[in-house]
């Protein structure tokens, strides 16, 4: 019987499916389009008109 010669994409194929359990296989994240109502990240953005930083500029 001859020994088994693995390349590396293999080896570590191998490896990665034994460190994955059925858990990792199954958890996806899901995510949705902002909806009306829905709080948006604040962010700073460098644009033609200038420098702005949302929603710190546009407080009421």
């Amino acid at each position: 019987m001859l020994p088994l010669v693995l390349n590396k994409q293999a080896t570590f194929a191998l490896y990665l499916k034994q460190e994955m359990n059925m858990e990792d296989l199954t958890e996806q994240k899901s995510f949705s389009m902002p909806r009306i109502g829905d709080l948006a990240p604040a962010f700073s953005a460098i644009t033609t008109q200038g420098n702005i930083s949302f929603p710190a500029d546009y407080e009421g």
